[in-house]
């Protein structure tokens, strides 16, 4: 009798003990599930709260670099031998004044190792449709597209719709390159108005090495849904950041909505994008984080 109970008293272990250890196991496994559901929603919300608060960094330094331009420019403007030359309305004498400038800005530029680039600058009358004014000085990084891009600007800050500053900057794209559009008016000693001095600048590399000393984080700027300039520290596929820029952009209104995960070589990351701020309203040309 005592032998012949052994297997049946092993057969009610297993059956009992099975069931048990299946729980467990169950228990277990849907405790390391949340835990880990937990955890990575808790990096996802972490990631786009501090992604939110590098779109708030980049907007600022991004204001505060084109509020440098329209005051750097507007002092130009109001230069007593700048406002004399652009005061006589003399085609040669405007144009070699404005190459003057250029020349000057440039090489200041170059001295502070701002790595920016004035590309052009140019002036209109008061008295000339904006739409129709021939540029008075067209250096040959100014392409006709560059003051093509630039009229929007001119006829804003020219005609303004109402009690608008003097000074408009705007973002734009011109071929595979982004630039910071500064339009300013221009008065007489009088404070009649003379015209509008627009510069255009290649824009990018400053602000994006300053949002990188103040996040340690790389950013990637996009012209026409293409990237055009990269900090990021590996490269970069054109078609791979269109298509983040894309899902990012289309995501929602809300920037949690428009955060994604991302692969890059083995690296996982989140994505979030944003815009430049655009007189044409350009939803083409921002920037991903």
């Amino acid at each position: 009798m005592e032998t012949a109970g052994k297997p049946w008293t092993a057969s009610l272990r297993t059956k009992v003990l099975v069931p048990v250890i299946a729980v467990f196991a169950a228990m277990l496994a849907v405790t390391v599930w949340f835990v880990n559901h937990r955890l990575n929603l808790q990096i996802e919300a972490d990631a786009r709260a501090a992604l939110t608060t590098d779109d708030t960094v980049f907007r600022t330094l991004q204001a505060n670099h084109l509020n440098y331009l329209r005051v750097r420019f507007q002092s130009l403007a109001n230069e007593p031998k700048n406002r004399a030359a652009l005061g006589t309305l003399d085609f040669n004498t405007i144009q070699k004044q404005l190459e003057s400038i250029l020349q000057d800005e440039n090489a200041l530029q170059q001295s502070a190792t701002l790595n920016e680039h004035i590309a052009f600058i140019l002036f209109t009358p008061e008295n000339d449709a904006a739409e129709k004014t021939e540029p008075m000085i067209q250096p040959e990084t100014a392409s006709d597209a560059l003051v093509s891009a630039s009229k929007l600007n001119v006829q804003r800050v020219m005609h303004p719709d109402d009690d608008a500053s003097p000074t408009l900057s705007d973002t734009v794209a011109v071929g595979d390159k982004l630039y910071n559009l500064v339009s300013v008016r221009v008065y007489t000693p009088e404070h009649l108005l003379l015209g509008v001095l627009t510069v255009g600048e290649e824009a990018g590399l400053f602000t994006a090495r300053e949002y990188f000393e103040v996040t340690g984080k790389p950013i990637v700027f996009v012209a026409d849904g293409k990237p055009v300039l990269s900090t990021f520290p590996s490269h970069l596929e054109s078609e791979t950041v269109g298509a983040w820029f894309l899902r990012t952009t289309s995501g929602g209104t809300k920037k949690a909505d428009r955060v994604v995960r991302v692969e890059v070589n083995d690296g996982h990351y989140f994505c979030a994008s944003g815009q430049f701020s655009s007189v044409k309203k350009d939803a083409s040309n921002g920037y991903l984080l």
